[in-house]
C-alpha cells in the first residue's frame, strides 16, 4: 500500500461512524441537569445514521440537547443547523463544536420554523424513516 493509500485509510478510520460517536461521547454524555443527555433514542437514531451519505447534505436537528446527533452528523460531512427551545442546551452544543473542532449554526428557537433540509431530526423521528430516506437516495 501506498503512502498517499494509507493516509486515505487513515482519514476513513477516522471518520467512520464507529469513531466519531467514540469522539462525541466523552463531550456530550455530561451536561448540566436541565439539558436532555444521550439517551436510549439518541442513540437508536445514530444507530440508523450510517448507511446515509451525510457529506454536503443540509440537516437540521431540532431539539439538539446534548448535540449528539447533529454534532455526529457534522462530523461525517454534513451542514447541520442545530436546535432548541432551551439556551443551555444551545451554550452545551455550541461547546461540544468547538471542543470537537465541529463546525455547526445554532439555533435558539422559540416558535416555528420553516428550514429546507435533506435531513431533519427531532424527537419524533424513527429510524424506520431513515430506513426509507436511505434506500430512496440517489
Amino acid at each position: 500500500m501506498t503512502q498517499p493509500e494509507r493516509e486515505q485509510q487513515r482519514q476513513n478510520n477516522k471518520s467512520s461512524p464507529d469513531a466519531v460517536l467514540k469522539k462525541i461521547l466523552p463531550v456530550t454524555s455530561i451536561v448540566p441537569p436541565r439539558v436532555y443527555a444521550p439517551s436510549d433514542d439518541s442513540f437508536l437514531m445514530i444507530e440508523a445514521l450510517p448507511p446515509l451519505q451525510l457529506r454536503h447534505k443540509r440537516v437540521l436537528d431540532m431539539g439538539t440537547g446534548s448535540g449528539i446527533l447533529g454534532l455526529y452528523c457534522a462530523l461525517r460531512g454534513a451542514d447541520v443547523t442545530a436546535s432548541d427551545i432551551d439556551d443551555y442546551a444551545i451554550k452545551e452544543t455550541g461547546r461540544a463544536a468547538e471542543m470537537l473542532g465541529a463546525r455547526l449554526k445554532l439555533l435558539y428557537l422559540i416558535y416555528s420554523l420553516t428550514y429546507r433540509a435533506s435531513l431533519i431530526l427531532s424527537c419524533s423521528t424513527r429510524p424506520i424513516y431513515l430506513a426509507e430516506i436511505a434506500r430512496t437516495e440517489p
